[in-house]
Formats: structure tokens, C-alpha cells, sequence
């Protein structure tokens, strides 16, 4: 991994938040940006507000944690969030569904999703804890063909989070113009690094911070 990768994708790494003193880490968005604040719904709108002079983005979640809403609820929880101003959607892909063989089912409903988004960019959870490495391949394979944009390990939420063989597995289970986001156990830059390497281009983390101050302890701001 050498330092100019690393800038480049810097930026984009993810802070997963519960929306606990949501202020105070919407403002330190706004010192270190670093590209996407994914919350809660409820708090989307006011997230927008404090970061519309910046260029953080809000993100937000559907389905979430389970992804056993039901499509029409789904489509409109997408639909509340762009209204109220996030750009990024991660759903919940419908567990039960994909381990019961309903693929067109899974399929349909990622894609009502994306549909429902209004052409931003949409990111499945997988939660690889609960699936077969064959339901991983099904998983990501339905995923873009449902037009979403990237697929997701985990949503933080379950016994594990992401792996390196996960992301090599889901890295060679779609075409190379979908992405990979980790999500669940990246905790530190070296551990980032190594999933970089692996094949993501996001990775979820609550100690994005940190991260962020070893890389520019490290390697410089600039």
C-alpha cells in the first residue's frame, strides 16, 4: 500500500453512528473530512444542515439492522432520507430470503431500493456472519444485478464483522466497477491498510479519528 492510494481513500471512510451528541461529531466531520457521516435516519435532516457549507456527505440506513422490512417500507425510508438530504443509502439485504433461496424475491427488493434512490448510491449489507460462503456469491451476484453500487460485509451488529477472506470473495464475486465496504473490526490504520489491499474502497469504523491522526503522524497532512 503505498501513500498516494491511501490519500486518495482517505476521505471516504465511513463513521457508522448511533446519533449519541451528534453535534459535536457532525462538527468534527467538518475539521477532518473525511467524506461520508453515515447516521441514523431520524437524524438526517439536521446532519444535512451542518454540513451543507462542506463537502461531507450524509449517508444514511434502510432496513436496519435486520432487513426484514418489507420492500414498501423500505422504499420509503430511502425516500424520507433523500428528501432529507442523504446522498448514500446502505440497506439491509433480507436475510431470510437469500438463506430460504428467494432470489428473485432478494433481487426485487434491492432493486426497489435503488429505484427509490433517485440515482445515489446504494450500498447492500450482506451481514456475512449469518451466510454461507455460497450465499455470500449469490448475495453480492443479485446485489449488482439489482443495480446497486456497492456490497457491504456487515452492519456492525452482529457476532463478527469483516473479514479478509470475505472481502476477497466478495471482491471476485461482481465486476470490477462494484465496490467492496468492509464494516465491523477495522480499528486501526494497519488493519485499514490491509483491507485497502484486500480490495475495499470504504470501510465503516468508530475510530475513523484515530486512524486519521496515525496516517498524518505517519506519512504528513499533505
Amino acid at each position: 500500500m503505498n501513500r498516494e492510494i491511501l490519500l486518495n481513500l482517505k476521505k471516504p471512510v465511513n463513521f457508522a453512528e448511533a446519533g449519541l451528541e451528534l453535534q459535536n461529531l457532525t462538527l468534527l466531520e467538518k475539521e477532518i473530512y473525511y467524506g461520508v457521516l453515515t447516521i441514523i435516519d431520524q437524524n438526517n435532516e439536521f446532519s444535512s444542515d451542518l454540513l451543507k457549507d462542506t463537502d461531507v456527505l450524509v449517508g444514511t440506513v434502510v432496513g436496519f439492522p435486520h432487513g426484514t422490512t418489507t420492500t414498501e417500507v423500505k422504499v420509503f425510508e430511502t425516500k424520507q432520507a433523500v428528501t432529507d438530504g442523504a446522498t448514500e443509502i446502505d440497506m439491509v439485504i433480507n436475510i431470510g430470503h437469500l438463506k430460504s433461496g428467494m432470489n428473485a424475491e432478494v433481487q426485487a427488493d434491492i432493486k426497489a431500493v435503488v429505484d427509490a434512490s433517485g440515482g445515489h448510491t446504494v450500498k447492500v449489507i450482506l451481514e456475512n456472519a449469518y451466510l454461507t460462503d455460497e450465499e455470500k456469491v449469490t448475495a453480492c451476484k443479485l446485489s449488482e444485478a439489482a443495480g446497486a453500487h456497492y456490497v457491504k460485509t456487515s452492519t456492525g451488529y452482529a457476532p463478527t464483522g469483516a473479514s479478509i477472506a470475505d472481502i476477497k470473495l466478495m471482491k471476485a464475486s461482481v465486476s470490477p466497477h462494484i465496490k467492496i465496504k468492509s464494516a465491523g473490526g477495522v480499528r486501526t490504520l494497519d488493519s485499514l491498510m490491509e483491507y485497502l489491499d484486500a480490495g475495499i474502497s470504504r470501510s465503516g469504523a468508530t475510530t475513523t479519528a484515530v486512524m486519521i491522526d496515525e496516517f498524518i503522524e505517519r506519512f504528513g497532512r499533505e
